[in-house]
């Protein structure tokens, strides 16, 4: 009985204070990684809504646009992620992000801000992520990897440089965007993204729930919840818009 107590209230101080502890594990024991696959060609054999989502880019392209234009708060990444503080900083050409969905929990008040985005992904479980990603004219993101193995990156470029060199590398393999045609790969492999441009950046950023027994679903599933019913998750939901951190 007092171990089962000690083991419990373990268990909650983790989660109170790192939410993610249990994805992370779960991911790690769970999935693998293929390195030898760079980008996906056949993108919608992983991600079967991909041609979906790819012809609606005018209108998500149209909705990200005026959100900028009224002046909505985007965050850089580091402040809304203490993980991003190795890719993002406050000095110099910014990487920012705003946030509509992760961890499969939605931030209500910035979808409130894309109704038509939020309508395209609100009945997509397998994205688990949703956001904006902006990179300031000049900004370098520096090689890193995602900490999950289930996951595939995909990205659909809104916004891409006219001039310059605006290209994203995975491992050693790099494609330059082409705005309208998305981009998939697998999260947990090196990559770098630079905007050597004096334009801005932007893209829909998602993350792809892999491919799984229903056993492992249903646990990532569960951590997941776990992640949005989290204190630093509600937090994170009314205080991001003014300025608040998400999971700092």
């Amino acid at each position: 009985m007092i171990w089962g107590t000690i083991v419990l209230l373990t268990g909650v101080a983790i989660w109170h204070a790192e939410p993610r502890f249990y994805l992370y594990w779960l991911h790690k024991l769970a999935y693998r990684v293929d390195k030898k696959v760079r980008f996906i060609s056949d993108i919608s054999s992983y991600f079967p809504q991909h041609e979906l989502v790819q012809s609606h880019c005018e209108s998500i392209k149209r909705e990200c646009l005026a959100l900028l234009t009224i002046g909505a708060k985007v965050p850089k990444a580091h402040q809304v992620d203490k993980y991003n503080n190795a890719i993002s900083s406050d000095q110099g050409p910014g990487w920012r992000t705003f946030y509509l969905k992760v961890y499969g929990g939605w931030f209500t008040e910035n979808c409130d801000k894309c109704p038509q985005t939020y309508q395209l992904f609100k009945n997509m479980p397998n994205v688990t992520a949703v956001m904006f990603s902006i990179m300031e004219p000049g900004n370098r993101i520096p090689p890193h990897r995602g900490e999950l193995k289930g996951i595939w990156r995909y990205q659909l470029p809104l916004v891409v440089p006219s001039t310059g060199t605006c290209a994203i590398s995975v491992e050693e393999q790099t494609l330059e965007y082409q705005e309208g045609v998305g981009i998939l790969f697998d999260d947990n492999l090196t990559h770098a993204v630079v905007n050597d441009s004096a334009e801005f950046r932007v893209v829909l950023f998602l993350d792809i729930q892999k491919h799984a027994p229903a056993a492992v679903k249903i646990l990532d599933n569960f951590c997941m919840r776990l992640i949005s019913l989290s204190p630093k998750f509600k937090r994170a939901n009314v205080y991001l818009n003014q300025g608040g951190k998400f999971m700092a």
